[in-house]
């Protein structure tokens, strides 16, 4: 048995490598749900560097103008609701809403670790988990984002990624379904 740092990833020390090009790329592609009836709550409590901040406070002239810009957003967008989902629509993304972002498939995938230029499986499946979540309005923005000369265009379909997935996520079907819905 061999034990060593994980492929395609800068080793920091020991077995420890260098996380951060990984999550530069799925923060690239916005994990997180986008959708165009939301207004920020004016009134509304945030954390910052964890200090409690309110949008109310007259002492910080940042938070009193985002304050007003979320009043004048206000008036022309629906109110923030509950977004229904059927059954079939939950089982989209559920599978892929477990990813643990721990980097296995990214290091398994000779394209992203061959050190070509890939944004890599982990932050391909962080995209299709959002662009097949039917809450999500920005299906097509999402599309096009990851229809790139580094996205999903550099996977050539090895699927490598799928084996090492802790989480049971067949990673190389899923980049084969963005594939598909890129051409769409």
């Amino acid at each position: 048995m061999e034990i060593r740092p994980l492929p395609g990833f800068t080793p920091l020390r020991d077995l420890i490598v260098d996380t951060d090009a990984m999550f530069e790329q799925i923060r690239r592609f916005k994990p997180y749900l986008l959708h165009d009836d939301y207004s920020p709550d004016s009134n509304q409590n945030h954390t910052v560097s964890g200090q409690q901040q309110s949008h109310d406070s007259a002492q910080d002239p940042l938070a009193k103008a985002a304050s007003q810009v979320a009043q004048s957003k206000a008036a022309d967008t629906k109110p923030l609701s509950e977004y229904r989902q059927t059954p079939e629509e939950l089982s989209r993304y559920e599978l892929l809403s477990t990813c643990i972002a721990c980097g296995l498939c990214q290091g398994a995938c000779p394209i992203y670790a061959g050190g070509e230029a890939f944004a890599g499986p982990a932050a391909m499946i962080a995209a299709a988990r959002f662009i097949n979540d039917s809450r999500d309005s920005h299906r097509q923005e999402r599309l096009e984002a990851i229809d790139q000369v580094d996205g999903i265009q550099a996977c050539q379909s090895i699927r490598a990624c799928t084996r090492p997935c802790p989480r049971g996520i067949d990673v190389g079907e899923e980049m084969w379904k963005l594939v598909e819905a890129v051409k769409e």
